[in-house]
């Protein structure tokens, strides 16, 4: 299947898409993207541009019963529309970066227990939301940069066994934070740049056998603190 790019001035509604794609197109719609950015071109999927789009349009997503990613970056979505999500049983990827998304919306996350990739930075999520995510066993991608966490919140991570690509930075996170990542011991990325973290704080990242990208930049850490990264 080509990629789909639906453009306009009006709110994308299932009934408009099904009169120009045919009826049967949706029950194979894997991607879909709504974003007030620049639609980016995949092998596979719908992608559909629309800057304004409200939660209330979130509700037609049960009729994509197959959607395993969806794009809302950079769109005004609120708590209110990730409710519609619920039901979204095969999401894997879902990205609500620079979105309206609090601590409460989350809730509505638990019970895509299938999700891998999921991106929330720039958004108004705190430490209390984050125990929303303990449970989502299968994620290996989280994007949490610039967002005000701290130690308190990394707690709810020591399930996420899967892990792979952590973004931390620019976080309130400190040495005692990665007390909580030791044991994450898929970790192959971690970026920690603009944090709170110092030489003391990479000891507890000597246990993570197969990390291979680690970012620093604008911390306390110097030569000395990287000697607890080798062998």
């Amino acid at each position: 299947m080509k990629p789909v790019v639906v453009s306009g001035g009006k709110p994308p509604q299932p009934e408009w898409l099904r009169r120009l794609l045919g009826e049967d197109f949706f029950h194979e719609v894997a991607f879909l993207w709504f974003s007030g950015h620049q639609a980016t071109r995949t092998s596979a999927g719908l992608h559909v541009r629309y800057a304004a789009l409200m939660d209330a349009g979130l509700e037609h997503l049960q009729d994509l019963p197959q959607l395993q990613a969806l794009g809302l970056g950079g769109t005004p979505i609120r708590d209110a529309g990730l409710q519609h999500l619920e039901r979204s049983s095969q999401l894997r990827s879902l990205d609500l970066a620079e979105t309206q998304v609090t601590d409460a919306g989350l809730k509505y996350l638990v019970a895509l227990n299938q999700l891998e990739v999921l991106a929330l930075e720039r958004t108004q999520i705190t430490d209390s939301g984050l125990e929303h995510l303990r449970g989502l066993t299968r994620l290996k991608t989280l994007y949490l940069q610039g967002l005000p966490i701290t130690d308190a919140g990394l707690k709810y991570f020591v399930g996420l066994r899967q892990l792979r690509f952590l973004w931390l930075d620019k976080t309130q996170v400190t040495d005692a934070g990665l007390e909580h990542v030791k044991g994450l011991t898929s970790l192959q990325l971690l970026f920690l740049s603009r944090t709170q973290v110092t030489d003391a704080g990479l000891e507890y990242l000597k246990g993570l056998p197969g990390l291979v990208d680690l970012s620093l930049e604008g911390t306390q850490v110097s030569d000395a603190g990287m000697v607890h990264l080798k062998g």
